[in-house]
């Protein structure tokens, strides 16, 4: 929330210096490398396993992307992001009954955003917001948090990518965008807690809109042209 807001009071500061205000969503899959997850429960040992993770983009909760970005004369951008990142264990053993991370691993991010020879390149910083759900020696864990539906600030990620759009009208484009993403997260777990780092490639596909063009001065909705 607060990085929501700061992007806001930004974005609000910036109106006079910027050209074009855009919303993309995108969906795809993911490729999860094998990481190290280790548990920690009080009055127990221990569980140390190089974990294989899915994702089920398309099972409900999807995967999905919102991004927020203020372009400048169609060639820079900061942009505020939002991926709903899900994480199933595909190789539980011993005393991991059961182990994901489905109403989210979910990536809050400011990102940076170049237009260089048609392709689109960003770098992001953000946080982790995760809602853990796990079975580990019998013990059940799900809920808390914030607002106590399951939410918790659990950790930080990098990213970077690069994207290209292809243009259908003078303000809807389709887009499509290649994201490798580093990020840790420590989540709740009964009785304890889990280290669960998480390094991903990210195939997407989506939609995005010109929300609002600056020409001549004054801001209007759409219509944006090329300088």
């Amino acid at each position: 929330m607060r990085l929501i807001l700061i992007f806001i009071f930004f974005l609000c500061s910036q109106l006079h210096a910027q050209h074009a205000l855009r919303f993309e969503v995108l969906s795809g899959v993911v490729y999860n490398f094998p990481s190290r997850l280790i548990i920690h429960q009080d009055g127990y040992e221990t569980i140390k396993m190089t974990a294989r993770y899915r994702s089920e983009p398309f099972r409900l909760p999807p995967y999905y992307d919102f991004r927020l970005s203020l372009w400048k004369r169609d060639s820079s951008a900061w942009g505020l992001k939002f991926t709903h990142h899900k994480l199933i264990l595909d190789n539980p053993k011993g005393m991991i009954h059961h182990f994901e991370i489905t109403h989210g691993y979910n990536i809050f991010s400011l990102t940076r955003l170049w237009k260089r020879k048609g392709f689109i390149f960003n770098v992001s910083m953000g946080a982790i917001v995760a809602n853990p759900q796990s079975t580990i020696r019998g013990l059940y864990f799900q809920g808390g948090g914030l607002f106590n539906n399951g939410y918790y600030f659990s950790g930080a990620v990098g990213e970077a990518a690069i994207g290209k759009n292809l243009k259908i009208t003078r303000d809807w484009y389709l887009t499509g965008e290649i994201r490798a993403t580093a990020a840790w997260a420590r989540v709740k777990v009964h009785s304890g807690y889990a280290d669960v780092p998480n390094t991903a490639i990210h195939f997407l596909i989506g939609t995005g809109y010109n929300i609002a063009s600056k020409q001549d001065k004054r801001w209007k909705i759409g219509g944006v042209r090329k300088e």
